[in-house]
């Protein structure tokens, strides 16, 4: 499996190693401000979990731990109902609203490309 783009070794540098969704619900005061990799599948508008609210194309993704939303960018060439499940990548900093609900502000959104 490759992705659609390719992250280089210095842009990788100056991201955290990837996190779990979980770690971030359960310590977003640890995360607050912090860039992570988050690697995980394409929820699209479908995630069940608290919504930040900060706009409405936010979308959600989900690892193996939890899921959460992700703004500031779109998860491109993906359908937000028919891609649920659709691998990807999200390079990001988290923040926290003022009901304490994390998102990430995606810096980059890699779609994974499944052959």
């Amino acid at each position: 499996m490759g992705s659609s783009n390719s992250l280089g070794d210095k842009e990788a540098i100056s991201f955290s190693a990837e996190i779990k969704i979980e770690s971030i619900w359960s310590h977003p005061e640890t995360f607050q401000g912090q860039k992570v990799l988050v690697r995980g599948r394409y929820l699209g508008w479908k995630g069940q979990i608290g919504h930040p609210l900060i706009t409405r194309s936010d979308w959600a993704m989900e690892d193996n731990t939890g899921a959460i939303h992700v703004t500031g960018l779109p998860a491109k060439g993906l359908n937000p109902v028919q891609d649920i499940g659709h691998p990807l990548q999200v390079l990001g900093t988290v923040r926290v609203n003022a009901e304490g609900v994390p998102y990430i502000r995606a810096e980059r959104v890699i779609v994974e490309v499944v052959q």
